[in-house]
């Protein structure tokens, strides 16, 4: 193990440029956090930790062998943390490895979120919903301390892709997943509300602006799972008729009048609005 005591080395001021530019993290390839908790995190979901500088080493979990354990006096670990309480320990870490772009249904799509806190915050809950996270460039750096800390060892576990959303909407356009935005506007419409109303048995919904129709048409357009089954029921249906029952099975449930005119309706509503994209 080793041993600092000034301020000026070279690895301490490595460890307070990782703290304070996102230019310098990107440049060597590094991000830095600090707390036992989230090492211990780190260590369990993400074993690339570079350095350890720890005021109480006897405190410090077993490292891998590439990692550094550095011992600094607590004078020096307060003056290295930005946090008003340093927790006795900060550690660096390699940022994962950028490769192709990858959507998929149901993506959480982050844009334009600013705010460190708040982007670590919903990253925690992402993780918590096992949602995979797509980041566009406007967005804070996932990577700062203060996302890291407020993602509570999120971006470890589950790191999030980060692209221009011209690429997200071109990959996502080509692969055929469409995107669905919040918007405070009166021309958003409630995809909530929509898929409780179409539950329930309603067909349509009131709008008030022309742009909202498309969506509209999509939410309530049966899936083709929807579309697949429906057509089997038919099928099942038409052969009982031509055999005289008035009462037919399919995957060994009872298809009887009521399965058979929703069937009809969601051919029609497909007719109508296509497949759901």
């Amino acid at each position: 193990m080793e041993r600092i005591t000034s301020s000026h080395n070279p690895l301490v001021q490595h460890m307070r440029k990782l703290q304070t530019s996102r230019a310098y993290r990107e440049s060597c390839g590094e991000f830095v956090a600090d707390g036992w908790k989230l090492l211990e995190e780190a260590l369990k979901w993400y074993p690339e930790v570079t350095a350890v500088l720890t005021s109480e080493p006897e405190r410090c979990p077993a490292l891998p062998s590439s990692a550094r354990l550095v011992e600094v006096p607590a004078s020096l670990m307060q003056s290295v943390s930005s946090m008003r309480t340093p927790q006795g320990v900060l550690f660096s870490l390699r940022l994962p490895q950028e490769g192709a772009l990858r959507v998929q249904p149901g993506m959480l799509l982050l844009d334009r979120i600013q705010d460190p806190g708040n982007l670590g915050t919903i990253l925690r809950t992402a993780d918590a919903f096992d949602l995979p996270v797509l980041l566009t460039n406007g967005c804070a750096d996932p990577f700062s301390e203060k996302t890291v800390r407020a993602s509570m060892g999120a971006v470890f576990r589950r790191p999030p892709q980060s692209a221009p959303m011209e690429d997200v909407l071109r990959v996502c356009h080509a692969a055929g997943i469409p995107i669905a935005a919040t918007a405070l506007s009166d021309t958003a419409c409630d995809l909530r509300e929509v898929d409780l109303i179409r539950k329930m048995g309603f067909n349509g919904k009131s709008l008030i602006n022309p742009r909202q129709i498309d969506l509209l048409h999509n939410a309530y357009a049966p899936t083709q799972e929807e579309v697949d089954h429906a057509r089997r029921v038919i099928e099942a249906a038409e052969e009982g008729e031509r055999n005289g029952l008035g009462v037919v099975s399919l995957n060994g449930k009872m298809v009887d009048a009521p399965i058979i005119n929703h069937a009809q309706v969601v051919l029609e509503r497909a007719a109508a609005s296509g497949v759901r994209r």
